[in-house]
């Protein structure tokens, strides 16, 4: 098959995808959020030496802070990435329509968290996925006790 009918046979089944489609939608988009951390500047934390100053001037702001049990987490994490969806919709008669579609998921936030003790001096420093290194948050012991 020469290459024009194998370009013309493409725009075919294109067409005919669009059309049986009913309706064909996509998406791309691309999301950021904060820049990654140096790793040697995450490196460079010692525990039981660095304290909460240090931290911050090495690392900067933390995403977020929680109370660990004893301790302070401090959870940074970042993302770099993109996602497209692909959505189809065929109309079925006297049902509605039919819909598929097909994408790629959100990763998971990775990240690191740097815990501190009472004194706010550095314990350890964990990487991951920050969903998987923070704990489940609950709410305050004395909104729990109400109910």
């Amino acid at each position: 098959m020469s290459r024009s009918h194998r370009r013309s046979l493409t725009l075919v089944v294109c067409a005919l995808a669009c059309v049986t489609a009913g309706c064909l939608q996509g998406d791309y988009d691309r999301s950021r959020v904060q820049q990654p951390l140096v790793p040697e500047d995450v490196a460079a934390l010692r525990g039981g030496v660095d304290d909460l100053t240090t931290v911050l001037r090495s690392l900067g702001a933390p995403l977020n802070v929680i109370e660990v049990g004893d301790e302070v987490a401090l959870a940074y994490g970042w993302l770099d990435e993109t996602n497209w969806n692909l959505l189809a919709q065929v109309p079925v008669p006297d049902t509605g329509s039919f819909q598929v579609s097909y994408g790629q998921g959100r990763q998971r936030l990775p990240g690191v968290v740097v815990f501190l003790d009472e004194a706010l001096v550095v314990q350890r420093v964990e990487r991951g996925v920050l969903q998987d290194l923070l704990p489940k948050q609950r709410l305050p012991r004395l909104l729990d006790e109400r109910e």
